[in-house]
């Protein structure tokens, strides 16, 4: 992974919180933060992943922490792609 890749989804250019990612994707490859590249800001002092053009129509990880916000956007990205009981389908999600 190279640092250009990863700046891609930093949206400040904070060179920690570029670091904290890097360090997050490489401990993690597989990952949806590493493969799928959320836009990370910072708001308030809580930290942000998105993936989307918004928090209400994206996926998105909040943390207090920058490795808290891309462990959450992980779990809310896997949570958005797993079957449904009972055959409900989500609709409208763009990404």
């Amino acid at each position: 992974m190279s640092k250009q890749q990863l700046s891609r989804g930093i949206r400040h250019s904070d060179p920690w919180m570029k670091d904290r990612m890097e360090r997050y994707c490489t401990l993690h490859p597989r990952s949806p933060s590493a493969v799928r590249r959320p836009q990370l800001s910072r708001r308030r002092g809580t930290f942000v992943a998105l993936l989307g053009h918004s928090l209400e129509n994206g996926i998105v990880g909040i943390g207090n922490t920058v490795e808290n916000a891309l462990r959450a956007f992980d779990l809310q990205y896997l949570r958005a792609f797993e079957p449904q009981p009972n055959g409900v389908e989500i609709v409208g999600r763009r990404f």
